[in-house]
C-alpha cells in the first residue's frame, strides 16, 4: 500500500519552513530589541500561527476504506 501524506501535513510543513525563512531573513533588518527575547517569542508564534492557519484551510485528505480480507 502507498503511504500517502495529507495534504494538511504538506501545507503546514510548507508553511512552517517558508516562514521560518522569511523571519530569519527579515530579522537582521528589525530593530535590536525585536531581535532578542522577544525577537524568539515572535518569530516562534508568528511561525506557530501562520502553520497552523495553513493547515486548518488546507482540506482534509480523504481515506481510502480497506476491507479486511480473512487468511
Amino acid at each position: 500500500m502507498k503511504d500517502i501524506i495529507e495534504s494538511k501535513v504538506k501545507t503546514g510543513s510548507a508553511a512552517a519552513a517558508v516562514t521560518t525563512f522569511v523571519i530569519t531573513n527579515v530579522q537582521p533588518y528589525l530593530p535590536d530589541a525585536l531581535t532578542s527575547t522577544l525577537g524568539s517569542i515572535v518569530s516562534t508564534a508568528v511561525a506557530g500561527g501562520l502553520t497552523f492557519a495553513a493547515a486548518y484551510i488546507t482540506k482534509h485528505t480523504p481515506r481510502v476504506e480497506v476491507e479486511a480480507t480473512d487468511q
